[in-house]
């Protein structure tokens, strides 16, 4: 399989990566609250979300993948600025132990 080959190349000895990717499970244009993430479309309507980071530790040598705890991404510090994937990655893995992870607050504070 080339994206078993592909993914071997990229560990050393008994490293394992953490595949990290975004989810919207919820999206309403009339439902909201304080931790919702909001957008604006070109046509004036606002709608509202709840989205999350999941992430699992897996070996392209290894069956099993083992799932870790979603970080959600949702505004909790009452700033205008809304939270994001990339401050919520850095939320995830300084949570799972990475040591090159530096913890971000929700707005990447």
């Amino acid at each position: 399989m080339h994206i078993k080959t592909t993914l071997k190349s990229a560990f050393l000895e008994d490293d394992y990566i953490i595949p990290i990717d975004g989810t919207q499970y919820f999206q309403s244009e009339s439902v909201n609250c304080p931790s919702y993430l909001e957008k604006k479309h070109r046509n004036g309507t606002v709608s509202y979300s709840h989205q999350a980071l999941c992430a699992a530790v897996a070996h392209p040598d290894k069956r099993q993948v083992l799932p870790l705890a979603p970080e959600p991404i949702k505004n909790t510090d009452g700033s205008k600025k809304q939270d994001c994937e990339i401050n919520a990655g850095k939320r995830i893995l300084h949570s799972n132990g990475s040591p090159q992870a530096e913890p971000a607050g929700p707005n990447g504070k």
